[in-house]
């Protein structure tokens, strides 16, 4: 081998390494993929269908700058292979953007799922995402309807059981209460918008308040009576 191979090889290693760390990196954020013909988009003055859902969304309590982000992500569980269905929408129903990917869970709890810059379905180049805490949810549903805990933007969750969990929830004009396992009820807050037609309270829990098995109850009370449901989410004690 010649001085001057040598040299060429010492420029070749750093190059594939390089390029070799790259595409693990790519690798680690592509395991799901938009589905063709159904890819993520933005629609303003949106139509809705009427829906008796009482959760509408499970989010890690988000700030207006990561609700800005061209990625999300989504918690779910090591067997999770199929289509998962994102849905932003706003609380007066205006605003609703919608996509379906498709893949694979592989070593990361937190799948990030690339929303690109969506283009909004009408010749209003001004229009913007709504972005606001408390009047845009972001909701993740599995194939079977399954709601995960999502998060907006792409950067790596910080130690998220000293996060509050947000659940965007219709009251039906009822205080609503969510209990946390044994802990104690969180009473949620009705939005101050005058028509709410998607949801009309969110509830902020603290995530070490989840119990082990993820089943929280909702408690539903007016003058006359009070309603219980209880559901669950997926969300692993470290």
């Amino acid at each position: 081998m010649t001085p001057s191979t040598r040299r060429f090889d010492r420029r070749v290693v750093p190059w594939f390494l390089t390029c070799f760390a790259l595409a693990w990196t790519a690798g680690a954020y592509a395991q799901f993929q938009p589905v063709p013909g159904r890819e993520y988009h933005e629609i303003f003055n949106a139509t809705n269908q009427v829906r008796g859902e009482a959760v509408v969304a499970l989010v890690l309590a988000p700030s207006i700058e990561a609700q800005q982000a061209d990625t999300i992500q989504v918690l779910l569980p090591a067997s999770y292979n199929g289509e998962l269905r994102v849905e932003a929408l706003s609380a007066d129903g205006r605003f609703r953007g919608e996509g379906s990917f498709a893949g694979s869970r592989s070593r990361d709890r937190w799948v990030a799922l690339p929303l690109g810059r969506a283009e909004a379905k009408e010749p209003h180049a001004s229009l913007r995402r709504p972005v606001n805490t408390e009047t845009l949810a972001l909701a993740v549903r599995g194939a079977d309807g399954t709601l995960y805990v999502a998060r907006w933007g792409g950067e790596a969750p910080s130690s998220h059981r000293s996060e509050m969990l947000r659940i965007y929830v219709n009251s039906g004009r009822a205080d609503i209460f969510i209990v946390p396992g044994k802990a104690k009820a969180v009473h949620c807050r009705p939005l101050t918008i005058p028509q709410p037609l998607r949801y009309d309270s969110y509830c902020d829990v603290p995530l070490a308040d989840v119990p082990a098995d993820g089943n929280l109850k909702l408690i539903r009370r007016d003058q006359f009576e009070e309603q219980t449901q209880t559901f669950s989410v997926y969300l692993p004690h470290e």
